[in-house]
């Protein structure tokens, strides 16, 4: 008994030195804010969707990464309603597949988007900037389509970081209607191209 008691004093001793700890820890895990999703996240999503968009030319991947990007353009002009460098990124990535700008004035489109991407104080209006400025640099290097759907992807997620997996998977299914879209216009196009020689 007298055994128990004195393990009971020490438990009871332990708890009030610990106190404050405790009640620190408690308190952080209350307040305790949803981790903000990253880049990576959205990049990893995006790789699932690699071996599809090998199937698609330069110009078709830039014209899906513009869609991807203007889907969350509203972020960045609700902060910079009269910054037009990500809108005429967007525009800029249609008007080259469409043969009307060359390759460096893409370039020069992709470096002011990013630009405007640096005058963001929301990490949502920053990402869909850079998802912009990927897109039509997407006319530089055909990688950057990546970038311009992963940052699209960041955008959505970092307006509401609660339900960012959530928000991720359904933007994710859009992308990927979008892409098919893209791959079965290719197809047409190749068909096509093999009757007329035929």
């Amino acid at each position: 008994s007298s055994a128990r008691n004195g393990a009971a004093r020490r438990r009871e001793r332990w708890f009030w030195w610990r106190r404050p700890s405790l009640i620190r820890k408690g308190a952080a895990a209350v307040n305790k804010k949803p981790k903000l999703p990253t880049l990576k996240t959205g990049n990893d999503i995006v790789a699932q969707d690699a071996s599809k968009r090998e199937k698609l030319d330069q110009r078709s991947r830039a014209l899906w990464a513009a869609q991807c990007a203007e889907r969350v353009l509203h972020y960045f002009e609700s902060e910079h309603p009269q910054d037009d460098r990500p809108r005429r990124a967007i525009e800029g990535a249609r008007a080259w597949a469409r043969g009307e700008i060359s390759m460096m004035d893409a370039r020069a489109l992709a470096v002011a988007a990013h630009a405007a991407a640096r005058t963001c104080t929301q990490p949502a209006a920053t990402a869909a900037a850079r998802a912009t400025g990927h897109a039509v640099a997407t006319a530089h290097a055909r990688g950057h389509a990546r970038g311009g759907a992963s940052y699209a992807l960041l955008a959505i997620a970092l307006e509401l970081p609660e339900q960012a997996d959530k928000r991720m998977i359904a933007e994710k299914k859009w992308q990927e209607t979008k892409l098919a879209k893209y791959k079965r216009i290719r197809a047409a196009g190749t068909a096509a191209r093999r009757a007329a020689r035929d």
